[in-house]
Formats: C-alpha cells, structure tokens, sequence
C-alpha cells in the first residue's frame, strides 16, 4: 500500500490549493478511498456472477480515465481558466495517441494470447467432462 502514498498526497496537495484546510483534505482523500474499496467489492461481486461483463467494465474504465486527462487534466496542465479557450496542441494530441498506439502493440499480443488460453481451456473442460461422464458411466455398468 506504500505505493499509494504519492497519490493520497497529492490529493491532498490539490485539494488544499483548492482552499480545504490540510485535516478536511485529509478527510475526504480517506472518505473517497473508503468508497473505493467498497466500490472494488461491489465491482468484485458483481463480475465474479457476471463474468461476460469484464470487458465492459474495462471499457468504462479506460474511457473513464481517457475523458479525466483530456478533459479535466490537461486543460489545468496547460493553466487554461476557461474550457473554451482550450485548444489541444498538436504535439499533446500527438503524445496521447503514441501512448494509446505503443498500448495497443503492447497489449494487442496478450489480448490474443488470453483469448487462445481461454479456447484451449474451454476446449480441455469440455474434453475433461466428456471422459469423466464416459468413465463413469462405465463404472456404473460394472
């Protein structure tokens, strides 16, 4: 958890160049970490039951993270006060896709890698239950 710490400070950091006190930052850094992990159960228990939504639930959670730098982040990077006056520079816009190009050749191998573990094991479960059902239906006869 010592990995987090960089994050919670900075949190808190925003939060007080915000115009909260230090404790009150404190307290709403720890209030929204307590809803995460009650989040993270919720997601858990609800994904355990459905597995087909797996993929959906990473699909709002990268565009979740996606719309909070372009449009949130960046903006104040930039020290922009009016979301109007924003004009994304060429070479962020550039920057941002390399970073989604270089994860997709990344990831893209794995992608099809877990997709081929997943068929063989689907195809072996299936195999497995056949044979155990033959053997023991023969046991069953003797």
């Amino acid at each position: 958890m010592a990995h987090e710490l960089p994050q919670v400070i900075g949190q808190i950091v925003i939060l007080m160049q915000a115009g909260i006190e230090k404790r009150r930052a404190a307290i709403y850094v720890f209030a929204a970490s307590l809803a995460c992990v009650l989040g993270g159960i919720a997601g858990w228990a609800v994904l355990s039951v459905l597995n087909w939504l797996i993929g959906y639930a990473m699909l709002v959670s990268a565009a979740s993270f996606i719309f909070v730098v372009l449009a949130i982040l960046l903006p104040e990077l930039m020290h922009l006060s009016d979301a109007k006056q924003s004009k994304l520079p060429v070479g962020v816009l550039m920057a941002v896709l390399a970073g989604v190009a270089v994860s997709y050749l990344i990831l893209q191998p794995l992608h099809e890698e877990t997709h081929r573990l997943t068929e063989a094991s689907a195809v072996h479960e299936h195999i497995h239950a056949d044979r155990t059902a033959s053997d023991d239906a023969e046991k069953t006869a003797h």
